[in-house]
């Protein structure tokens, strides 16, 4: 995750293959020089980079079983309010090892977070609600979402209990919309949103047996 604005900062994780269950993958942050610094983070997939404060990192942990934050560019983290209960919503759901987690580029306090339901914080990470039921029974793997705001978001599920999926919400995520049509039945690996006009996104995937 590349923070906008300051092509010196990034942080980036390293949670073996997307969508499966290949466990570890240590935390790295980019200063502008070829010598990444370690992060004390382990086990983290998807990362948010503030574009307001690049000091405030956001990191979601495997199976997006926690988001924690870091306050100081991920010199040290909050313990997370979904481990500890924050919202009172801790439940240990079906996910994907590397379940996506976005953050809004038009409002940075708003984070959303999947697994086979969509949970959203518009606290920065504080506290979390859900707001959707199960899509499809399957996980997700790639999430995106307007630049302009936060009520349309494309959710992209893997092919397991199901054929794969990209469902569209335009509402924040109280109701979703099946748009696949004609796509192939392949992992999404990342969604992109086009930034002038959210109703055109593209996708890209891999074949199942790659993360499988």
């Amino acid at each position: 995750m590349l923070r906008p604005g300051n092509r010196n900062f990034a942080i980036a994780q390293a949670p073996g293959i997307p969508g499966g269950l290949i466990s570890g993958g240590a935390g790295l942050i980019y200063h502008g020089t070829t010598d990444w610094e370690l992060d004390e983070g382990d086990e983290a997939g998807w990362t948010a980079i503030s574009p307001v404060n690049d000091s405030i990192i956001y990191r979601a942990w495997r199976y997006a079983i926690n988001v924690t934050r870091s306050n100081n560019r991920g010199g040290s983290y909050t313990a997370g309010s979904l481990l500890n209960g924050g919202g009172g919503i801790f439940i240990f759901e079906p996910g994907a090892w590397n379940a996506p987690m976005i953050m809004a580029p038009s409002n940075p306090s708003v984070l959303f977070l999947a697994r086979q339901k969509i949970l959203k914080s518009a606290d920065g990470s504080d506290s979390w609600s859900t707001i959707s039921g199960v899509l499809d029974n399957n996980y997700a793997t790639a999430m995106a979402m307007s630049w302009n705001g936060i009520d349309t978001l494309y959710v992209g599920t893997a092919p397991m209990a199901t054929s794969a999926h990209i469902f569209r919400s335009t509402n924040g995520g109280s109701a979703w919309q099946n748009v696949t049509g004609s796509l192939p039945n392949r992992v999404p690996l990342d969604l992109a949103v086009d930034p002038f006009n959210a109703a055109i996104v593209s996708s890209k995937k891999i074949s199942r047996a790659a993360c499988s």
